[in-house]
């Protein structure tokens, strides 16, 4: 599957496109797979785009963040939760709800709700989330220079994470 902004094409490893998912005004910054066919996409437009996998069809559209969404992840919790971190130093916490129609399997329905924001999480842009432990108790995020842990009931910063010399691009 290949998703991209509405100014460029693009293909898989063999060559051949499998699937344009077009929308976003800008370029996509990251991307997670949610449960089986479906997949979210986080754009310098500042939303995020739900998609059906394989046919191109756009369930939803997540906006909430006053800059680009730099990154995304999937939390395995009772109800699916989508954590979002944004270059306006925020995470987001969204509720997501993906059904298929009871008449039709094929029509697809989509519901977020926004739960939670972490505004200024961080002092600059917000690079990457990961989970700690399951079912979900706490979270990381980085940023530049720093890493933060945060409890997921609450939404607290729970310890600060420093000594880095530059950006905090990945934790797992």
């Amino acid at each position: 599957m290949v998703i991209e902004d509405k100014t460029r094409g693009g293909s898989d490893k063999s060559g051949k496109l499998k699937c344009k998912c077009r929308g976003h005004d800008g370029p996509i910054q990251s991307v997670a797979a949610f449960k089986p066919g479906v997949v979210v996409s986080g754009s310098s437009d500042r939303t995020m785009k739900l998609w059906k996998w394989g046919d191109d069809a756009e369930l939803a559209t997540i906006a909430g963040h006053a800059n680009g969404v730099s990154c995304m992840m999937w939390v395995d919790a009772m109800t699916p939760l989508l954590v979002s971190g944004s270059d306006d130093w925020s995470i987001k916490v969204w509720t997501v709800e993906v059904v298929a129609e009871e008449k039709k399997k094929s029509n697809w329905n989509a519901s977020v709700t926004p739960i939670a924001t972490m505004a200024k999480a961080h002092k600059d842009t917000v690079k990457c989330l990961a989970q700690v432990g399951y079912p979900c108790k706490r979270i990381v995020s980085g940023s530049n220079k720093e890493m933060k842990l945060w409890d997921f009931k609450t939404y607290e910063c729970l310890a600060v994470m420093k000594g880095h010399d530059g950006w905090v691009v990945g934790a797992a």
